[in-house]
């Protein structure tokens, strides 16, 4: 346990080292400020209201769509990119596993980097979407319950976030180039998303049209049965690949 957390610590210095990550944070917490002051201004000159309001709703809501439709995903295939295919590339890998540390635990600790930046990455935006909404006026989710209901929708959009991260882990394990690696997996992404405005039948076991799971839990709450389905199915992807994904680096020679 000592030598995992120390590895967890060690990789999450990486990243926060990396430029681009750096770039990524910043850039994360600058969009909802100007989508809210943009949205705010429109209100104000026209009356009408751009956003809901209430609840989970209004520029948190609105921040959430596009942080898991457009943004995240790509982020987090990135990152899988870098920690896997990309250390094998550079053959930094090989330091890692010099270390009397189990692959297992190595394994765990790049996941539990990405995990950390999936949460930074879902805080940043809530808080900063919260804080803009506020102090712009639009008032949507002001209340305790509100913001305690908003900040529920964003933890459940961890799940298939993190579902996500999982199968990118497995994936890039058979690339020696990150970029191909992140370029594959954002291609796959996209297909996996488009594929049900053409056979919307594939949506029933279709990972990649679940990213929306949290969107059960704004307004009325969902029938128990319906939320533990796709719990349990978005449950099922993740232990599935991360077995495939920690079996993958076992085998695998650096």
């Amino acid at each position: 346990m000592p030598s995992y957390i120390a590895n967890v610590r060690n990789e999450i210095d990486k990243l926060s080292a990396m430029r681009k990550i750096r770039l990524i944070v910043l850039l994360t917490a600058i969009v909802p400020v100007m989508a809210g002051l943009l949205l705010g201004s429109l209100n104000g000159q026209t009356g009408i209201s751009f956003i809901g309001a209430g609840g989970a709703a209004g520029l948190p809501l609105l921040m959430l769509d596009l942080l898991v439709l457009f943004w995240l995903p790509p982020v987090l295939f990135m990152t899988a990119a870098e920690l896997f295919a990309g250390e094998k590339s550079t053959r930094t890998m090989k330091l890692v596993l010099t270390k009397p540390i189990a692959r297992s635990a190595v394994y765990a600790s790049k996941l539990t980097a990405i995990a950390a930046l999936c949460l930074l990455l879902l805080g940043e935006v809530w808080l900063i979407a919260w804080l803009t909404e506020l102090f712009t006026g639009m008032g949507g989710g002001s209340s305790a319950l509100g913001v305690l209901h908003s900040l529920g929708v964003y933890a459940a959009a961890f799940v298939p976030m993190m579902v996500l991260a999982l199968i990118a882990a497995f994936v890039v394990q058979w690339f020696g180039s990150g970029t191909g690696a992140f370029l594959i997996l954002l291609f796959f992404y996209l297909a996996g998303k488009l594929l049900p405005l053409v056979y919307p039948s594939t949506s029933g076991w279709n990972v990649f049209a679940q990213t929306d799971w949290y969107r059960l839990w704004l307004g009325n709450l969902p029938s128990l049965k319906h939320a533990m389905t796709l719990f349990m199915f978005l449950l099922a992807h993740g232990i599935m690949s991360y077995a495939a994904g920690w079996y993958r680096f076992e085998k695998q020679s650096f």
